[in-house]
């Protein structure tokens, strides 16, 4: 190995200076994203390397990798291991600048000077760095740069939809990205197909060729660490990475075909509502107050002037009508919590459009000012007369 992983040639262990808090902050932020599950295993470290003034600080779990880049001063290349005590104790100290002695020897240890703080913590031996897992070189096959904050916009709008069931099937705890060559679009979609979601996000320059890619929920995670006005996404057959000047990200795509959610949706509409966001979310919240373990659904009840939610269980009856304008003759059954949550994040403004298809239909919801963002929200067992 080039640099000093393993030395125990040089007279003084390597010692590397930097300034704490930026120290702290990376290393936080890749707790974010990177979730090792083995506890032992040499992946539950950040891998900290250090060349020519420069600290790339690299954590990796089986879905996501984070890269971040700080200025280090050092005399020596070295690369050493960061455990979870050693990043702990570093949040906990107060001065501006640290001072890391790395000491290679029977038992590894970290010598730590902060102000009038000095620490030795245990950390993996040096010879641990080489079964630190390398990054994996995809053959990229679509570029493209997309605004972050249409980007993340987009992301947490069908977020809400994905599933979060552990034990729920891969392809439903993703988010799908979808593109066609010679558009500056992508359309982003999540579904646990009791709830579905959809957005768009332009592109700087019309697409290279098609996208079809489920990604790992640990997007959401990465963009909040990118504080650029544009990121860079590269999607290869198995992943994406975003990179800018002191950051790179790479997500793992999930194996699975993303279910064509179009398919929930008739040729024909029966009619929409547009009503106010607040009377639908008070219904609803105050319909969740009966709601128990074994019935959590409400009644749509909708006709040409007024849109009624009720719910009935054993704990009681509630009952919310709100005034509308030319509404269709439709009576469902719906999740009270999938209804509510497609509302707050379709829900733009002050108002909400509901447009329906029939009893064994979902609903479509959308805000009035922007309907490129829509949910559908399934229907639950037929409601009884």
């Amino acid at each position: 190995m080039s640099k000093r992983a393993a030395a125990t040639v040089a007279t003084t262990a390597p010692m590397v200076k930097m300034n704490r808090v930026d120290l702290v902050a990376a290393l936080q932020n890749i707790a974010k994203v990177v979730r090792p599950t083995r506890v032992e295993d040499v992946w539950n470290n950040v891998l900290a390397t250090v060349v020519n003034g420069v600290m790339e600080l690299r954590g990796t779990d089986t879905v996501a990798t984070v890269v971040l880049k700080l200025p280090a001063e050092s005399a020596d290349e070295i690369s050493f291991l960061i455990p979870r005590t050693l990043s702990s104790y570093i949040g906990h100290l107060s001065a501006d600048e640290i001072t890391l002695q790395i000491n290679d020897g029977s038992v590894d240890v970290v010598d730590v000077t902060a102000g009038t703080s000095t620490a030795k913590i245990q950390t993996p031996p040096l010879a641990k760095v080489v079964e630190f897992p390398k990054p994996e070189v995809k053959e990229e096959t679509v570029s493209c740069v997309v605004p972050l904050t249409a980007l993340r916009a987009a992301v947490d709008t069908v977020a809400f939809a994905k599933a979060a069931r552990e034990d729920a099937k891969p392809q439903f705890m993703g988010i799908h990205f979808a593109g066609t060559a010679g558009e500056s679009i992508l359309r982003l979609g999540a579904t646990d197909n009791r709830v579905a979601a959809a957005a768009q996000c332009p592109t700087s320059e019309p697409l290279s060729a098609d996208v079809s890619a489920v990604f790992f929920p640990q997007i959401q995670d990465a963009l909040d660490l990118i504080v650029d006005e544009k990121v860079e996404m590269r999607i290869s057959g198995r992943q994406v990475q975003m990179a800018c000047d002191n950051l790179e990200i790479t997500v793992a795509l999930i194996g699975f075909q993303f279910p064509d959610v179009r398919k929930f949706l008739a040729a024909e509409d029966l009619g929409q509502v547009t009503v106010d966001k607040g009377l639908v979310l008070g219904a609803l919240g105050r319909a969740e107050i009966v709601a128990t373990q074994n019935d959590k659904d409400i009644i749509l009840d909708m006709t040409e002037n007024a849109l009624t939610i009720s719910a009935k269980t054993d704990l009681g009856s509630i009952t919310d009508t709100i005034a509308v304008t030319n509404g269709p003759t439709v009576r469902l059954r719906l999740g009270t919590h999938f209804l509510k949550q497609a509302v707050r994040a379709m829900a733009k403004g002050d108002q909400v459009t509901l447009r329906f298809y029939g009893e064994a239909k979902p609903v479509w919801v959308a805000s009035p000012q922007d309907d490129k963002a829509f949910a559908w929200v399934m229907p639950m067992r037929q409601p009884s007369n």
